[in-house]
């Protein structure tokens, strides 16, 4: 099946979800944070961040596709 990621923000939470994604180099980058490196070992990843308020730009990388989106939390 083909790698599919997706990203979601209710209040200031995050919700980065990656699918079928087992084994490849993911990278995910928040505005403020560290970028992460991680190798989902499993078929369908979630990773949930607290973030503060103001603009954040989520970069999702996994197996060669890209999701970018841009949020305000309040």
């Amino acid at each position: 099946p083909p790698t599919t990621i997706t990203i979601t923000a209710v209040g200031r939470k995050i919700t980065v979800t990656i699918n079928n994604a087992i084994g490849k180099t993911s990278t995910i980058s928040i505005t403020g944070k560290a970028k992460i490196y991680l190798k989902p070992t499993v078929a369908k990843k979630v990773l949930t961040y607290t973030l503060t308020k103001g603009v954040k730009k989520i970069v999702v990388t996994a197996n060669g596709k890209t999701l970018t989106k841009t949020f305000t939390l309040k």
